[in-house]
Formats: structure tokens, C-alpha cells, sequence
């Protein structure tokens, strides 16, 4: 079948094996059989490494988004991932069509837990349905007929062959059928909320979940920053980063690293004042990370989720959105109000932001930077030199792995980094 809309099993039209889709793979990675070998499914996602602002900023995506005023007012102000009978006239009305988007978790590391095989997400990726090579448009009685059936949100749909760098994939269907056996793990993509996105909407009537801000101002920076992430529409078929690794380097680094038992923190902001901050694209450009203090991360129901249908309730405003398929593992009481995920935002053009890291080991404060050909330029290493010594003056080992070392030595690649954790190793 190649219609992804109407069938739960297709291959891309253009391929005709399941091929490698990131080139250049290690031979060092390679050479290890079960690199190449995904396990069976299920999978259970390990969310705890994932930012939590990232986490909040999807968790109530599904049905039709943006969620608008207009749509409570004819559903009377109940919103359920299915259109009601009123939002379906409002929409033909106004001849809205949609995109069917797809929230991909791609991943790596496994390990056996619970009588399922524990993968960490590496990456969080948007995708969209296409069909032929083009964005797929659909009406709002498709939506509805789509969100209406038995199996939609019950199947556990993938894809494999997929390529969160660029968005190319190679067959999308149920996870149990299709990502099993031959290939790697890091090319699945696990599907874990679907959401079918309006073409028109006003910006002002658009409703979003209160993140607990320590100011108005930040608030409004971070809801037009998720609007411009989550529902600007697709004009070609690719993959809208939304956090994780940047570069192959930087993931085949940390496949190497996690077979030795070492799983760093990704894309990591490091400040003057010593306190670091996970990296999304969710830029809320704020300049004053002082007033955030250092939180802990929102406690998961579970250590792990198995992405398996459910139903959670969540509150917009006073409105109630029912979702049945909700798979982020936090309450929703660490989410708002003052406890908010404040100290999860991006502080990129921060005046105190140093640097970010690609991997971070905050236990041991070691700093790794997968460092491609642009390094070996003189002006840009002087800049690094800096860097590495404000780091160092406050108390962060920095790391410097040449991303052709990477590609030609991943075993010495790892030694680096390997080294100094050790060697940093604080004793217990």
C-alpha cells in the first residue's frame, strides 16, 4: 500500500529494500552484531532523558491543533481528540484542510526492562503525512472518519528506515510488524502522539496550557516560539527537528558511549555562573537565568512508558482537552503554576550563556564537543581555547573530540571521553 493515511502498512513508493538511510556508519559500531539487529517490540520509551519543557510542549498535542477559541465555543466547550459534530460544520464552513503530523521519537540505547526492551530518545522529531513525495492535505470529515476509527490510537504505528537528520524513511506501519530484525535501532521512529494540523487559524484565538513562567513577558515568548515550532505548516516532506543530537558524529559518539554504560545528557547550555540547562528549539530568548534557581526534574508516574493507548484529561484555560493517546509520563501538577518547568528553557542569546555542550556528564561535570572541520580554523580555535578556560575556571572538564576522529577511530573517539569521566569520577 503507499497511501500512509489509509493504510496501517506501506513502503515508500521510491525504495524498494529497507536501506540504510544515515551513510558512513563506524566500522568500530559495525563490527558489533547487535548494533545492526534491532530488538522485537514493545519498546518502552525512558523519558527521563528528555527536557522536560520539551515534554510539556508536546504533551497535549493531538485531534485538531492548534486548539482554538473558536472550536470551544461550538463544542461547548468540551474538546476531545475528535471533532464534535459542530467543530466538523465550523470547519467545512470555513474549508479548512490539514496536515496529518506525526511526533517521532527516534532512539538508541536498549536494555531489557519489565519484559520489554528500555530505549532512550536520542532525538524528537515533527513528520508529516505524505503521499508521492508531497505533504498530504485532508479534509476535516477525514480528520473525523481517521480520528473516529477503532484502531486509530490503538496500533502502535513507526516508522524504519528513518532518518531524523532529514526526514527520508523507508516503511511506516504498526512497530510490531516492521521494526524488528535487521537494521538500526536509531532508524525507527517511534510514533507517540499524532496531531492533524489546521492550514488557517488566528494566532489570537489560539489556546495554550499555562507553563508556569516567572513572568508575563516569558510566558508570551515561549507560546509564540512553540506556535512557530509546532504549527507552521509543512511545505516539504522533512523532519522538523524539536531537540536531541545535531549531527551523525554527535549520535555515533554517543552509541559508543552507551556501550560502555555511559548515557550523557544531550545538547546542554552552559552558564557563567556554573549552572547548565537543556537545550530545545523552543527559544524563549530570556536574559535574566538568575531568577530561575536550579529544579529537579518533574517526577515520572513511571519509570518508563509503553506507549500503550490510554486516556488522560488535561485543563487549557478553563476548557477540559481529552486526549486518548498521551504517552508523557509527568503530572501535570509539576507542569503549572509554581511549579512550572522553569529551569528547562532555552537561554541561547543569554548575555551569562558560555557555550553548549553536545554531551553532558553533570555527576562528573565533564563537557563534551563533537568538533567538526570549522574548528581547525585559527579564528575558531582561539574561541574554544577561551571557552575551555571558562569552563575549566569553573570547575567543567572540557572535551574536544575532532569529528574526524570520530569517523576514521570511534574506539579512541570513546577513550577520550571515557578518560576523563573516569578520571573525574567523584568518589562515593
Amino acid at each position: 500500500m503507499y497511501l500512509q493515511l489509509d493504510g496501517y502498512l506501506l513502503r515508500h513508493p521510491l525504495l524498494h529494500s529497507l536501506q540504510p538511510m544515515i551513510k558512513d556508519r563506524p566500522t568500530h559500531l559495525l563490527a558489533d552484531h547487535a548494533y545492526s539487529h534491532r530488538p522485537t517490540p514493545p519498546y518502552a520509551l525512558e523519558w527521563g532523558a528528555v527536557p522536560e519543557l520539551a515534554c510539556a510542549s508536546i504533551m497535549d498535542l493531538g485531534g485538531i491543533q492548534p486548539v482554538m477559541g473558536a472550536m470551544v465555543k461550538a463544542a461547548g466547550g468540551l474538546i476531545t481528540d475528535r471533532p464534535s459534530e459542530r467543530e466538523i460544520a465550523l470547519f467545512r464552513e470555513r474549508r479548512t484542510a490539514f496536515q496529518m503530523i506525526s511526533v517521532v521519537a527516534s532512539v538508541a540505547a536498549v536494555r531489557q526492562r519489565e519484559g520489554a526492551f528500555a530505549v532512550t530518545p536520542i532525538a524528537l522529531s515533527l513528520f508529516p503525512a505524505s503521499k508521492r513525495g508531497e505533504v498530504t492535505m485532508v479534509s476535516v470529515d477525514s480528520v473525523a472518519a481517521l480520528l473516529g476509527g477503532e484502531d486509530f490510537g490503538v496500533f502502535e504505528p513507526g516508522y524504519v528506515g528513518y532518518d531524523f537528520f532529514s526526514g527520508e524513511w523507508s516503511a511506516y506501519g504498526p512497530l510490531g510488524l516492521i521494526a524488528s530484525g535487521k537494521g538500526f535501532l536509531d532508524e525507527v521512529g517511534i510514533v507517540i502522539n499524532t496531531y492533524f494540523l489546521a492550514t488557517e487559524f488566528d494566532p489570537d484565538d489560539v489556546l495554550t496550557m499555562h507553563m508556569g513562567m516567572p513572568t508575563e513577558k516569558l510566558e508570551a515568548k515561549y507560546c509564540k516560539r512553540r506556535r512557530e515550532l509546532l504549527f507552521q505548516l509543512f511545505q516539504r516532506v522533512e523532519a522538523r527537528r524539536i531537540w536531541g543530537v545535531e549531527t551523525p558524529i554527535e549520535l555515533f559518539l554517543v552509541q559508543e558511549l552507551a556501550r560502555h554504560g555511559l548515557h550523557p545528557s544531550i545538547q546542554m547550555l552552559i552558564m557563567a555562573d556554573g549552572n547548565t540547562y537543556p537545550s530545545a528549539r523552543l527559544h524563549c530568548l530570556f536574559d535574566q537565568p538568575h531568577l530561575l534557581g536550579s529544579r529537579k526534574p518533574a517526577p515520572a508516574l513511571n519509570g518508563s512508558d509503553h506507549l500503550d493507548a490510554r486516556r488522560r484529561t488535561i485543563w487549557i484555560g478553563s476548557h477540559d482537552l481529552i486526549h486518548r493517546r498521551m504517552p508523557m509520563p509527568y503530572r501535570l501538577s509539576t507542569l503549572s503554576g509554581s511549579n512550572g518547568v522553569q529551569s528547562n528553557l532555552e537561554f541561547r542569546h543569554a548575555p551569562e550563556l558560555i557555550t553548549e555542550a553536545d554531551l553532558y556528564f553533570p555527576e562528573q561535570r565533564v563537557a563534551v564537543f563533537c568538533d567538526g572541520s570549522h574548528h581547525e580554523r585559527r579564528k575558531q580555535q582561539l574561541k574554544d581555547e577561551s571557552i575551555n578556560k571558562r569552563l575549566v575556571e569553573l570547575g567543567i572538564r572540557p572535551v574536544r573530540v575532532p569529528g574526524r576522529l570520530i569517523n576514521s577511530d570511534l574506539n579512541a573517539a570513546g577513550r577520550m571521553v571515557i578518560q576523563a569521566v573516569t578520571a573525574t569520577t567523584r568518589p562515593a
